[in-house]
């Protein structure tokens, strides 16, 4: 799959777009085949409620922020590097970093604390085998655009 160059001027589909790993602190990115779906990357925003006696409205502040939980599933290619050092990196409890680019020209880094993984249910037919990772990540999302 090609890596979105330009930033797009009209809506565009979540297809396309390319995960990758960095298992050197961001120094270098290889892309992670096989993967199923992006998770969510950012965080969610808490509210505080700061509501005095007196006001008749309830008021509130920002709170703390909380980043999601990763499951992270691919198709399994059981000689692939990359996939083999994101399951060694799973199995360690390794903190890695993971870089999504979007059709859109939009780029998100995040710093991902990874804690298991698993082999989904093997089914008969034309099921692929499935593996998935399990992490969480840790700190602010680092959004930007394509160069």
């Amino acid at each position: 799959m090609a890596i979105a160059t330009t930033v797009a001027s009209d809506e565009v589909l979540a297809q396309g777009a390319v995960l990758q790993l960095s298992t050197d602190s961001g120094t270098t990115y290889t892309t992670i085949p096989g993967v199923a779906a992006v998770p969510r990357m950012g965080s969610e925003g808490s509210f505080v409620e700061i509501t005095s006696i007196d006001d008749l409205t309830k008021r509130y502040a920002t709170g703390i922020k909380t980043p999601p939980e990763w499951e992270l599933a691919f198709n399994r290619i059981g000689d692939d590097t990359v996939q083999d050092a994101l399951i060694a990196a799973a199995v360690a409890g390794s903190t890695v970093k993971m870089k999504s680019t979007y059709q859109s020209g939009d780029v998100c880094v995040i710093d991902l604390i990874l804690n298991g993984y698993y082999a989904e249910e093997a089914g008969q037919g034309d099921a692929v085998l499935m593996f998935a990772v399990k992490g969480q990540q840790s700190g602010d999302a680092t959004f930007s655009k394509v160069a």
